[in-house]
């Protein structure tokens, strides 16, 4: 009898701490990885020292990664270097819930991370939404213009 009492308790408890586990998966970050360095070599992506991306060519960005809310150390290396050369070694906050885009920018010698939060919200009715940013270092700010127009949908942009 008092086994099966102890295997209740252990069960209700068990059932009452399951919402929030499942609460915590249900509720990642959504984080996408940009090289966005047009000197750089191709790179592996490092989360806590873990590799989660190995070579990552210029201009690629990668498909969804979930990932619960908190704050990983993120590194950047190029290929086969591991997390010891890492060009980038910084600390990253996602919030449960939002999306990113981590992009490494600037030329190497001066590489750094950019964090864009991605607005992932459905947009009106005969409507688009499209995220734009100028990751181009030597270039001055730059006029998104409609493909066609003189009309810039975006206008004097800077680099980052």
């Amino acid at each position: 009898m008092r086994r099966i009492l102890m295997m209740i308790g252990v069960l209700v408890t068990l059932v009452a701490l399951l919402p929030l586990a499942v609460t915590a998966q249900e509720d990642p970050a959504l984080v996408r990885v940009m090289h966005a360095s047009p000197d750089a070599p191709p790179v592996d992506v490092f989360v806590d020292g873990t590799p989660i991306l190995e070579g990552v060519p210029f201009f690629a960005l990668s498909g969804a990664l979930a990932a619960p809310p908190g704050t990983y150390r993120i590194q950047v290396a190029p290929t086969g270097a591991g997390p010891d050369g890492s060009v980038i070694d910084a600390p990253v906050t996602v919030e449960g819930g939002k999306a990113y885009v981590i992009a490494a920018v600037d030329t190497v010698e001066s590489i750094e991370p950019l964090v864009l939060e991605d607005n992932t919200g459905i947009p009106p009715a005969g409507q688009a939404r499209v995220r734009v940013f100028h990751a181009v270092p030597d270039a001055p700010a730059v006029d998104v213009k409609l493909a066609g127009t003189d009309i810039a949908v975006v206008g004097n942009l800077p680099f980052k």
